[in-house]
């Protein structure tokens, strides 16, 4: 998947009728999932548009083969929902461990009961974070690092991700928005 332009990416979210902050050091977090995806390839992408550039990561918006396999809820394991969430994600902790970006609504999402299951039920999350997969190298396969969260490949990614947050909250504290879009 090449790197989109700002321009192109303001196209697809304008195109959608979703918002686009346009305010210094205000982040567009974009996630573009590769339509079709390949299960438990970290085959998405990650874009931050700020300041009319464009950065990006390798990332995945679906759960690992694991948690599609054998879900932990019997209602069926997460995966974002294309759409956009504005101020939708806020500062919190993955596991208590490091510092990630957490829902502050319930994020849309579509429930799978098996890895045969194609469609998906629309439901809601509390616990769908933004998270990296390991801390010390790049991940290759999701497996176990997601049950439906949006997760970073690489920890030098991370480390990046969580410089352009941190700016943005000294410009603008408190929430992020998150946008997710199919992408061919």
């Amino acid at each position: 998947m090449n790197i989109p332009t700002p321009t192109e990416l303001e196209l697809a979210l304008a195109g959608r009728g979703y918002r686009i902050h346009r305010e210094p050091a205000r982040l567009n977090i974009v996630v573009l999932r590769k339509t079709p995806g390949t299960v438990d390839a970290f085959d998405d992408m990650l874009c931050v548009l700020v300041d009319g550039r464009v950065w990006a990561c390798r990332c995945t918006a679906d759960p690992g083969k694991p948690s599609r396999e054998h879900p932990k809820r019997r209602d069926g394991t997460a995966a974002v929902r294309v759409g956009q969430l504005v101020d939708g994600y806020k500062w919190g902790r993955h596991h208590d461990e490091y510092e990630c970006l957490v829902p502050a609504v319930p994020v849309p999402v579509l429930r799978y009961t098996s890895l045969d299951d194609e469609v998906g039920d629309p439901s809601t999350s509390w616990t769908t974070q933004i998270h990296h997969a390991s801390a010390t190298r790049e991940s290759t396969v999701v497996g176990a690092w997601s049950e439906g969260c949006i997760v970073v490949a690489s920890p030098t990614d991370w480390a990046e991700l969580m410089r352009l947050c941190h700016a943005q909250d000294l410009a603008h504290p408190g929430l992020f928005t998150v946008s997710v879009l199919d992408w061919a």
